[in-house]
């Protein structure tokens, strides 16, 4: 895993860090490569010892302040590329004022390449700015003492234009660098909302889902129920029934019953008629054959009752 992400999480702090360590590295490696330079200059007897003592001070405390602010402020502190921008600056127009080679201009930008690393436009524009001042009032100084001919004056209009020219570089690397972090955000939202609003969409359908899956459970209880209450409903109707067909059945032996006691009945009685006749007319059961069939015309009712 990279060191400043941390699972899928950016940690700002840990760049800052980063750039602040890589910018002290790149000063430090530049005051050690003119450091050698210079004493290696004053051991051969270029320069005198206070120029080099001089030398030696302008080059390493402002260095060393900025160490003991990384340590007291933290490592991520901001205000370090304010104090490379200024210490490294009083440096290089030290250097630049007082040497005499035409390529001490070019002491800047290693450091000033650097500093991109901070992707601060305004940041570096104010580093520009202040070189290209340093720039001319060296060129300024070297006129003045003496170092005016045309070739010298060809010399400082190259310096100017390759400073301007390298700023101008490190400016819109700036801008290019910011906008593609800008647009790399932009996507990383666009793709966040784009997931949003997916797991969203999922959500809703899944509501849905739960919806549906909610009503047939409440359909297949109702369902259920209804089917309970059918059972039941035709247990009922089997129970009475069961119970009607009974009842018929009971009404339809009564009936019997009492047509056969109303038969018995009716036969006892024409049986009672017949013998009360018998008993009122004795004399007429020997007459002749002939006068029963006058006889039976009488007792037809009784006859009729019977068959009833």
């Amino acid at each position: 895993m990279k060191v400043g992400i941390k699972g899928m999480e950016y940690d700002a702090q840990v760049f800052k860090v980063k750039a602040n360590k890589k910018a002290r590295n790149v000063w430090m490696a530049l005051s050690l490569i003119l450091s050698l330079s210079y004493t290696s200059d004053t051991a051969k007897g270029l320069h005198t010892l206070p120029y080099y003592a001089m030398f030696m001070a302008v080059c390493w405390i402002p260095f060393l302040f900025g160490v003991v602010v990384l340590r007291l402020q933290g490592a991520a502190t901001q205000y370090y590329k304010f104090i490379v921008a200024v210490g490294y600056g009083v440096f290089y127009a030290f250097v630049v004022c007082t040497s005499e080679s035409v390529l001490s201009f070019m002491y800047i930008f290693p450091l000033t390449s650097m500093l991109v690393l901070f992707k601060d436009r305004t940041y570096m524009v104010q580093c520009g700015i202040g070189t290209l001042v340093i720039s001319i009032a060296s060129s300024v100084h070297k006129f003045m003492n003496g170092m005016n001919s045309a070739s010298n004056v060809n010399d400082y209009t190259l310096q100017a234009s390759c400073i301007i020219l390298c700023y101008i570089c490190y400016v819109v690397s700036i801008d290019h660098l910011n906008e593609s972090d800008g647009a790399l955000t932009n996507s990383i939202k666009a793709d966040l909302e784009r997931v949003v609003r997916t797991v969203e969409q999922v959500k809703g359908a899944g509501n849905q889902i739960m919806d549906g899956v909610t009503v047939v459970r409440e359909l297949e209880d109702e369902n259920r129920q209804s089917s309970t209450t059918v059972v039941q409903g035709m247990s009922e109707l089997t129970q009475n029934n069961n119970v009607l067909h009974g009842s018929i059945r009971g009404a339809l032996l009564i009936r019997d019953r009492s047509r056969d006691q109303n038969k018995n009945q009716d036969r006892s009685h024409g049986l009672q008629c017949a013998d009360k006749e018998r008993a009122q007319h004795p004399a007429a059961l020997r007459k002749p054959r002939e006068s029963q069939s006058n006889q039976y015309a009488q007792n037809q009712p009784c006859n009729d009752l019977l068959d009833q």
